[in-house]
């Protein structure tokens, strides 16, 4: 009869294997925080084969593509939020001072009026440029199902956001 081997143990395994330790990484990591079991290094060679382990992988790749692509889209939404806002608040600013001319010359006013314009358009032109990314990769997640392509794709697209850090 088979030996059983405690559930937390091939729990752990997985988790380290999921982390992108190597298999024989998991072994010996076994090994040394239970070294009361005896197990054969063939047997947890045999887990990720037998329990679809290589599939989670896949999948916590392209988890971590999605939530590295959200945070980064949440950091420009943010960033750019706070500059319409500023643009805004100068461009109320300037259409105040230009109903009581406090500017030095009505110039100054429309230039001051003409910079927050143009910002507000350009911040908002980023936003919907946003949208349009993360669209396209959300069509992209949705209908490849080719999981190896997919993740593939997720590692060129990690690259591409640290690029643009």
């Amino acid at each position: 009869m088979p030996k059983v081997l405690p559930k937390k143990m091939k729990d752990q395994a997985q988790k380290l294997y999921l982390e992108g330790k190597t298999i024989n990484e998991v072994y010996e990591e076994l090994v040394e925080k239970y070294p009361e079991e005896k197990i054969a290094k063939s047997t947890v060679y045999s887990w990720p084969a037998r329990n679809g382990w290589d599939k989670d992988v896949i999948d916590v790749e392209i988890r971590a593509v999605e939530k590295i692509k959200e945070t980064e889209s949440q950091r420009v939404a943010r960033t750019n939020i706070e500059h319409l806002d500023e643009y805004t608040t100068m461009r109320g600013k300037a259409l105040a001072e230009l109903g009581i001319l406090e500017f030095k010359t009505a110039e100054g006013a429309a230039k001051a009026l003409d910079i927050g314009i143009q910002g507000e358009r350009k911040v908002m032109d980023g936003l919907i440029n946003l949208n349009f990314v993360q669209d396209i990769i959300g069509v992209l997640v949705d209908e490849i199902e080719d999981k190896d392509l997919l993740a593939k794709i997720s590692l060129r697209l990690q690259g591409v956001l640290k690029e643009h850090e």
